[in-house]
């Protein structure tokens, strides 16, 4: 299999701030994403793609634009709702505060944001290492492009063409992915509780919703093994 990792528009820091100018929106995002891949592959025609929190939210858009010309066979997704609660939505105000105040500097956004993202009991486990993760968060972003994505890409309103369940919508009806599935945390509170995992689940019409016991936002790290073990069994499962 071969394999592209690939950093949203906005997201690390190898990039120049005016490169921010056409805007970081979903829309732009799923275009920059099929470029991406068709210079990663220019024989390519289906892909499978998996995605995680904003990454997946990437993903979905992709899937869900009618303009995408390589088609999406598989789409794994983890950390994606169909909505926030009151909670989630304060986290999201908080790291927009955060950022317009940072006077440049991301240490208050990585932190935050770790508390938010990782369940207390793999903090406390980690307790040690999470200061090192401050650092490379700091040292692998850039204040405009976090702050640009956090105002641009997460629309409230599920009328908008961009919320995930309208994008959601657009993946049912055009049968765009032949197959789906998504994953969350237990203890996720930025996707606010399983149940909204599971209604975005019932709109995209796929099977069962994967919950990893205890774990945090970020499951692919909490539970790094298992979830790469299912993630590879799901996309081996029938693969061509």
């Amino acid at each position: 299999r071969r394999v592209l990792f690939y950093e949203c528009v906005g997201q690390g820091s190898n990039y120049d701030l005016e490169e921010l100018r056409g805007g970081v929106s979903l829309r732009i995002q799923a275009q920059d994403f099929e470029k991406v891949v068709h210079e990663a592959f220019p024989d390519a025609h289906v892909v499978d793609v998996a995605g995680f929190s904003f990454g997946g939210r990437v993903a979905l858009a992709a899937a869900s634009s009618l303009s995408m010309q390589i088609k999406i066979r598989k789409l794994h997704l983890t950390g994606v709702s169909a909505k926030r609660d009151a909670y989630a939505r304060l986290v999201i105000a908080n790291w927009k505060d955060a950022l317009r105040n940072s006077n440049g500097s991301l240490v208050p956004f990585a932190w935050s944001s770790l508390m938010s993202t990782h369940s207390p009991g793999f903090l406390a486990k980690n307790e040690e290492r999470v200061q090192s993760w401050v650092n490379l968060i700091c040292e692998g972003n850039k204040v405009d492009g976090i702050l640009a994505l956090l105002e641009q890409t997460h629309p409230e309103d599920e009328d908008d063409e961009w919320h995930p369940v309208a994008m959601a919508t657009r993946i049912a009806s055009n049968q765009s992915v032949q197959n789906g599935k998504l994953v969350v945390g237990s203890a996720d509170h930025l996707c606010s509780s399983v149940e909204n995992v599971e209604r975005l689940n019932d709109v995209l019409g796929w099977t069962n919703v994967i919950v990893y016991d205890g774990c945090g936002h970020a499951v692919a790290i909490e539970n790094a093994v298992q979830w790469r073990h299912d993630l590879i069994q799901f996309l081996d499962d029938g693969a061509v």
